[in-house]
């Protein structure tokens, strides 16, 4: 149907404004399976379809600051629902999330007042992608340095940096009722 529209409008003469979608037929079924795809890994990584999807958006040929504020609805849905989540099954200490929630708060506030300064004043969007491309390569640094201290602090304690194993070295005992 969205490549439908698309064609429609190409054989009608349609001005497209900068930064509208373009659904091509190839458009149409590639970019949401690569949104399946990112999702599924944005899952198994553990970090926000959003972040995974901001450059996909930009590539799609959407506006960079339509693309980072929906990026950063998908943040914060998943986030929120996250920690809803973890509200219900007890597992989330409120002082701890009232303050991150806090400090987040003030400094998404503080980011895009930044931002959007700095887009009116320079009428400039780049600052949105690289801002992005800069979040992006601080979470990889980071997250590679959390997998690699957790793996050597396993190994130190003499545990495996893998997690447990499927199959135990000792079957478990079972136990029979004597007759």
């Amino acid at each position: 149907a969205a490549s439908e529209d698309y064609q429609r409008r190409v054989d009608c003469g349609f001005d497209f404004a900068d930064g509208d979608l373009r659904w091509t037929p190839r458009n149409a079924w590639a970019y949401p399976a690569a949104s399946a795809i990112a999702g599924v890994c944005a899952g198994a990584l553990g970090i926000a379809a959003g972040m995974v999807l901001g450059p996909l958006l930009l590539e799609l040929g959407m506006h960079p600051l339509v693309a980072a504020a929906s990026s950063g609805f998908m943040v914060l849905f998943v986030s929120s629902s996250t920690a809803f989540q973890f509200l219900v099954m007890g597992q989330l200490q409120a002082d701890y999330a009232m303050t991150f929630c806090f400090v987040g708060l003030i400094a998404g506030a503080v980011g895009n007042s930044v931002v959007g300064y700095l887009v009116k004043r320079y009428k400039k969007t780049w600052f949105v992608v690289g801002i992005l491309a800069l979040v992006f390569a601080a979470s990889t640094c980071l997250m590679a340095y959390s997998g690699m201290h957790r793996a050597l602090e396993e190994n130190l304690h003499g545990r495996s940096p893998y997690g447990q194993p499927l199959c135990p070295a000792q079957p478990p005992v079972l136990l029979h009722a004597k007759a």
